[in-house]
């Protein structure tokens, strides 16, 4: 994933599902997830939800969206290592921003 592509705010996650989204968990419950922020990354739209509004960024999960051909958001899992570390790195960035914003 090259770092050189243009990121910006997006509210298309929190459009179709409002502010929580239901995901189930590796023993099959399903856990609500507040979506902390969205990015438009070219075609996909980058999220980090917080199970249960977690405020601990270690609990965090980061997915994409690809949207589908009836408008919907599809979300997945981030499975490539460099992209996941490029949204880790995007995380930091806001986290400071909302620091020095406190």
């Amino acid at each position: 994933m090259s770092t050189e592509q243009v990121r910006v705010p997006s509210g298309r996650l929190t459009e179709q599902y409002g502010l929580h989204v239901m995901l189930t968990d590796d023993d099959g419950h399903e856990v609500e997830h507040r979506i902390m922020v969205e990015w438009l990354v070219g075609s996909k739209v980058y999220a980090v939800l917080s199970p249960d509004g977690q405020q601990d960024a270690d609990e965090w999960l980061f997915v994409y969206a690809i949207e589908q051909s009836d408008g919907e958001w599809q979300l997945e899992s981030i499975d490539d290592e460099d992209e996941w570390e490029q949204v880790a790195e995007w995380v930091d960035e806001w986290l400071f921003e909302q620091q020095s914003e406190s």
